[in-house]
């Protein structure tokens, strides 16, 4: 096949041609079609689903290089943990049973955010039509997914600090002060030095030759 371009003839490849003739869903890593067999039917389809749909989302990750235990398990855990506090799957979940698990959890800001990332982009995944999920939903449970996570109801990065306060790292003043400190204590700690040990070699002498600390330290107080 040829075509032109500016002119000139131009070469079209048959593959390009039947790439570009199928449906983007085949195209795509984790889509509802890939992961679900055809023609077979679940006992109980909410749970397969449920699992199919965790699994495109670990292969769709998984395309993008990211790594599969720093990464896409712990997101996995957190999607898995959320839908064990709502007893529900994906498709009946709502902003307000997000709020309630979030409220259930006492964990540091930076890990709230962090739980809201992963199921934020879990909702993107199953929510995305390119990969089949809210066609399939429906078609089998009469509800589609949504994302239940938003502005309103998110966690608002506003310091730049989000851990514990107990574990919060200096600030470049802090640590100027605490090395002026630090070094104003070693010199007293110096000069206390000194004068003990000033103190401590004049009684000895004094002790040796049977003189009263006043014979060798004028200014000491008498008795």
């Amino acid at each position: 096949m040829f075509g032109r371009v500016r002119g000139r003839p131009h070469r079209v490849h048959r593959c390009c041609v039947r790439y570009n003739a199928v449906d983007h869903d085949t195209a795509l890593v984790g889509t509802a079609s890939s992961v679900l067999a055809a023609g077979v039917r679940h006992l109980d389809p909410a749970p397969a689903v449920f699992e199919a749909m965790l699994d495109g989302w670990s292969r769709q990750q998984r395309s993008c290089f990211l790594q599969a235990d720093a990464t896409i398990k712990p997101r996995l855990e957190v999607v898995r943990r959320f839908a064990r506090f709502s007893n529900q799957y994906p498709w009946q979940w709502t902003p307000g049973e997000l709020e309630a698990f979030m409220v259930s959890i006492s964990v540091a800001m930076s890990t709230a955010r962090s739980c809201q990332n992963a199921l934020r982009l879990f909702c993107d995944h199953v929510t995305d039509a390119r990969y089949g999920w809210p066609g399939e939903c429906l078609q089998r449970f009469g509800a589609a997914p949504q994302q239940v996570l938003h502005e309103w109801n998110s966690v608002v990065h506003n310091v730049e600090f989000e851990g514990r306060t107990s574990r919060r790292p200096l600030s470049y003043d802090e640590v100027q002060s605490l090395f002026d400190a630090a070094d104003g204590r070693v010199e007293e700690i110096r000069e206390t030095s000194t004068q003990g040990s000033r103190r401590r070699a004049t009684g000895r002498s004094a002790a040796q030759d049977g003189l009263r600390v006043r014979a060798v330290s004028p200014g000491s107080p008498g008795p």
